[in-house]
């Protein structure tokens, strides 16, 4: 898995995917893993991927870590329905939102608004 961050924090997330898949294909119940697939699918802007990934860490960990887990989740639907809105998918963006909003996270107020 060293290998994998070291690729990722290069700017390589493909590599460091590769590398991860192969790990996991060795050890699929390793929540550290699918934690690190997870920064790289955010890196490559994948983030479907990220939270399938941060989903499986959830169902992998110690029940101490929902919280954090859950705004990380969280985090990656804004990031999502940022990247939605750029794409004009305005629908999407939103239910993207709603998703984010579900998982505890809240959406930030928009300037000038009450």
């Amino acid at each position: 898995m060293e290998e994998a961050q070291a690729l990722r924090r290069q700017g390589n997330p493909r590599d460091s995917l590769a590398k991860l898949n192969r790990a996991l294909f060795l050890d699929s119940r390793n929540p550290d893993l699918f934690r690190e697939r997870s920064e790289a699918y955010c890196m490559l802007q994948d983030f479907s991927n990220a939270v399938i990934n941060l989903e499986r860490v959830m169902e992998l960990s110690n029940k101490g870590q929902e919280d954090v887990l859950m705004a990380k989740i969280g985090s990656f639907h804004c990031y999502h329905a940022l990247q939605l809105l750029e794409e004009k998918k305005y629908v999407e963006a939103l239910e993207m939102v709603s998703l984010a909003e579900d998982k505890g996270f809240e959406s930030p107020q928009i300037v000038g608004t009450k």
